[in-house]
């Protein structure tokens, strides 16, 4: 325990560190990839994924992308967004991964844009690298 008496929330309880595969998801499109990989630490119940993305996709992304396969299902927040750490992406969009509540996916926003062009992110032939803090379920 960090101070004197008995409460198990000062503990360190976990740490772990790994591998995860990126992907993308997109409802009518298929993606190859010519790069994907990840890694992550958790420490407790924040996890920190590190990814990189980079595609080819066929069909539309003119539908929501997420970004999924991240290493542990996050915790439900009430609703209450979980952001990233930073992002690169050299597509011609500005975008941030936010967290879904209790999924392992983020959903891929496009920052100050209307909410009519929030779904459409082009991917193909651009890489998407970055780091994603949530804490898990």
């Amino acid at each position: 325990s960090a101070t004197a008496g008995t409460g198990t929330s000062e503990l360190f309880d976990d740490y772990e560190e790994g591998t995860w595969t990126p992907t993308y998801t997109s409802a009518s499109a298929t993606f190859s990839y010519a790069s994907q990989y990840g890694s992550y630490v958790k420490i407790g119940n924040f996890v920190t994924a590190q990814f990189y993305l980079n595609v080819t996709a066929s069909g539309t992304t003119s539908n929501q992308v997420t970004l999924s396969g991240l290493p542990f299902t996050s915790a439900n927040l009430n609703g209450m967004a979980q952001s990233s750490g930073s992002v690169r992406f050299t597509g011609s969009a500005n975008v941030t991964p936010l967290v879904s509540n209790n999924a392992a996916t983020a959903v891929i926003w496009k920052n100050n844009v209307s909410a009519a062009n929030l779904n459409a992110v082009d991917v193909s032939g651009h890489y998407f690298v970055g780091t994603v803090c949530y804490r898990s379920a």
